[in-house]
Formats: structure tokens, sequence, C-alpha cells
């Protein structure tokens, strides 16, 4: 079974001097929500056999999730928590922070003209 929410608002909505505020968001959401961590989170999720992804687009948050249809209920629980209780921790920012500094990294070495 897949669940597909759309949020319509995405980087577009971005404030003026915050971009990638959307892309950053939503990437903390999937780091653990509600009572879990990002380690219990990705278990919960794990042991259901579910995959839940997210993207922030232009005019648009799309959350997915895929999950056994048996599983739908509980997995669906965790989905909830994702978009309306994501923990948000400064530890995981930082984490984030990190990984798209070494992406820039990455894309300046490829790309030397960005």
């Amino acid at each position: 079974t897949t669940l597909e929410l759309v949020i319509p608002l995405g980087v577009a909505a971005d404030p003026e001097r915050r971009s990638g505020l959307a892309a950053v968001t939503t990437a903390l959401a999937l780091r653990g929500a509600g009572t879990n961590d990002a380690d219990a989170f990705a278990k919960a999720l794990d042991s259901l056999g579910a995959r839940l992804t997210a993207s922030a687009r232009p005019d648009a948050t799309v959350v997915k999730l895929t999950v056994p249809t048996v599983n739908v209920d509980a997995a669906g629980a965790l989905l909830a928590d994702a978009v309306l209780r994501p923990r948000l921790t400064a530890a995981e920012l930082e984490r984030e922070r990190q990984k798209q500094l070494g992406a820039l990294a990455v894309a300046a070495m490829v790309c030397p003209w960005l």
C-alpha cells in the first residue's frame, strides 16, 4: 500500500534569506518524530516493512509511505508523527547541515563553475 500526502507549500514558499528551509525541514521530519528519536523512528518503520520518503518541490512538499497493507495503520501513525510532530533536534539539524555542505563541496569539485 502506498499513501501520499501532498502539502501545498514547497521551496517557493521559503522566506526571503531562508532559502533551503523547506528542504531542510523536510529532511529533518524523517529523522525522528513524536516520542521516537531518529534511531527509534527508523527501527519502527523497518519493523513494519515501511519506507517513508519526503521531498520539497517548488510548489509542494510530498511525503510518501509504502508499507505492507497489514501494517498500514501502525505505519500511518508514524507518518502522522513525521508530519505533525517532527523532532527537529539540534543534533539532527547539524547532521543535515554537514550533509548539505558535503554535497556542495562535491558539486564544486565536479562543476567548478558553480
